[in-house]
């Protein structure tokens, strides 16, 4: 609230509450990803995170199986538009992140979100991230990664419009307003 009543507003909204927001889950992977040389500015991407503790050397891979190809380290530009733009094969004790991404509208259809551990190096734990339409979703496996997890299938009704089923827990959700990311825990 204003300390001084006839102060006037700076906020794009009418009324006097404010936030802060410190970061977190959805600003690092996006940070992270951008700091790899990654795109995070679309209308559809697909992002995931690992080796956060610098002991996880597995080589995870993300994969979308979308209407016309599929989108993984063997493929990286699909037929659909989407394009993997970083690919990380081995963490060599950093921070590893991989990023597909569709800037402009995705053809009609169903894509599919996986997380592959193509090289099982005895790591635990990772992130993945899905947005479109300014909202956000979160995932987060916690312990020894198994071979693949299909994280979730977006489908796109070739409008613009885009609805999710969650094959992982959404550990949070956020959606953007006017550029600032506001989460649901």
């Amino acid at each position: 609230a204003p300390k001084y009543s006839d102060a006037p507003n700076i906020l794009k909204w009418n009324n006097n509450y404010s936030w802060a927001y410190k970061g977190g889950f959805t600003d690092s992977i996006k940070e992270n990803v951008k700091n790899a040389g990654g795109k995070v500015d679309g209308l559809l991407r697909f992002s995931m995170q690992w080796n956060d503790n610098r002991d996880n050397e597995n080589d995870l891979d993300a994969h979308c199986t979308s209407p016309l190809s599929h989108i993984y380290y063997g493929s990286k530009d699909g037929r659909c538009g989407g394009q993997l733009d970083v690919d990380i094969i081995n963490p060599n004790r950093k921070l590893a992140v991989e990023n597909i991404i569709w800037q402009n509208l995705p053809p009609k259809g169903k894509y599919e979100f996986k997380v592959v551990n193509f090289s099982d190096r005895g790591g635990s734990n990772f992130k993945a991230q899905i947005e479109f339409a300014g909202q956000i979703f979160d995932y987060e496996v916690n312990g020894k990664i198994k071979k693949d997890y299909s994280v979730a299938t977006v489908t796109h009704d070739g409008n613009g419009n885009f609805t999710i089923v969650h094959h992982l827990e959404s550990s949070q959700s956020s959606k953007i307003v006017d550029g600032v990311i506001s989460q649901d825990y």
